[in-house]
């Protein structure tokens, strides 16, 4: 299981290796050298701007995966610590609370944040993680319910333990692995938010590297015949995208969590 994991997540580690490799490498605009087609100079080509394709999507992943990774563990923490809380004090109200975001349309709802925010790289992160919490929360209550009626946490509280530290020492360590696996599935669709966003130019500064942006730039490329730089920034999201999806699922067979 060990092996058929890594090789599932070799092309996102690939490209993680890559953007360490040219993580102090700046991009350099040279209107000579705009539109040239693959090469064993530029191996994926130059953009509309001269620069060098590769090294764009490299600079890419800096964002992608810091908005990513930062985006899925912040609505993780928070549908934790709401799930939780909520199940002490205001359980229903806390149930409908989920039930309002779920019922707004996630993108809608971070596209319309973000057009306020002028491009600010945390307050998309945290907008992100807002759009997606309430899922993580509900699967996390769900799970609640079912280990609720497990004999472990019954006989925690028969033993005199109290309803928090059941929770805290008896519920959550049993739902590690459900948890792992969102965890894992929220990266996936943060990254694909942030490049949704940028490419409708509501993410980053465009002047920036990232994958919406680069998709962006595609569209304007496609008019000109440079088809590198329209197929290679698609390959990028996948390689980044596509691994997380397949580990996940491979984790939930494994382990036997419920879909």
């Amino acid at each position: 299981m060990k092996i058929k994991v890594l090789l599932l997540l070799s092309p996102f580690f690939l490209c993680v290796i890559a953007m360490l490799c040219a993580w102090n490498q700046s991009e350099e605009i040279n209107l000579a050298l705009a539109k040239l087609p693959p090469s064993s100079l530029h191996i994926f080509g130059t953009d509309l701007l001269g620069r060098d394709v590769f090294l764009r999507i490299l600079n890419s992943f800096k964002v992608s995966l810091f908005v990513g990774i930062s985006s899925a563990s912040l609505a993780l923490l928070f549908a934790i610590f709401f799930t939780l809380f909520s199940r002490l004090y205001f359980y229903h109200l806390g149930q409908r609370v989920i039930d309002i975001f779920l019922a707004i349309p996630s993108l809608l709802f971070v596209m319309f944040i973000q057009s306020l925010t002028f491009g600010n790289l945390w307050v998309m992160i945290f907008v992100i993680a807002l759009g997606h919490w309430a899922v993580i929360a509900r699967v996390l209550s769900n799970e609640i319910d079912r280990l609720c009626k497990k004999d472990f946490y019954l006989c925690a509280i028969v033993l005199g333990a109290s309803k928090t530290r059941a929770l805290l020492c008896e519920i959550l360590p049993a739902c590690f692995h459900l948890l792992l696996i969102v965890w894992i599935l929220n990266i996936a669709h943060s990254i694909g938010n942030e490049a949704t966003l940028s490419f409708f130019g509501l993410g980053i500064e465009p002047t920036r590297a990232s994958l919406g942006n680069m998709l962006a730039d595609s569209s304007k490329a496609i008019f000109v015949g440079g088809w590198w730089i329209v197929l290679f920034p698609i390959l990028a999201m996948i390689c980044l995208i596509l691994p997380l999806l397949l580990c996940a699922n491979a984790l939930q067979n494994y382990w036997g969590v419920r879909k």
